[in-house]
């Protein structure tokens, strides 16, 4: 799980500077991280080697924006989580495996929520 979550974060670090030409400076907020254990939570799996895997409990406003009510891991540091849609994960051609990761932070400042069309 933990390399899971190293290969969101070094895709999107990569991903935001792509087709960046001039360097910009914005303030980007610090990072409200998710309480682990969660509050109210139960470790429903003991997870891939440290990371548990929880349900329910208290989560921040920015992890609960239209989320499902399904297992989740926490990353470490804990400003990530993913919704598992399948467990236990699997790799290869025939894998069906889907996770929704939701971030705390900006990325270069900018939001990471979709805004509307002009």
């Amino acid at each position: 799980m933990r390399l899971a979550a190293g290969i969101v974060v070094l895709v999107l670090s990569a991903c935001s500077n792509a087709g960046s030409t001039t360097a910009t400076s914005h303030a980007s907020p610090s990072p409200v991280a998710v309480k682990t254990p969660v509050p109210g939570s139960v470790v429903s799996d003991p997870g891939c080697g440290t990371t548990p895997i929880y349900e329910g409990g208290e989560l921040p406003d920015w992890a609960r924006v239209n989320a499902p009510q399904i297992q989740y891991v926490v990353t470490t540091p804990a400003i990530a989580l993913g919704y598992l849609f399948t467990y236990p994960l699997q790799a290869g051609l025939g894998a069906n495996t889907k996770i929704l990761w939701y971030v705390s932070t900006p990325r270069n400042g900018y939001s990471l929520g979709g805004g509307t069309a002009k």
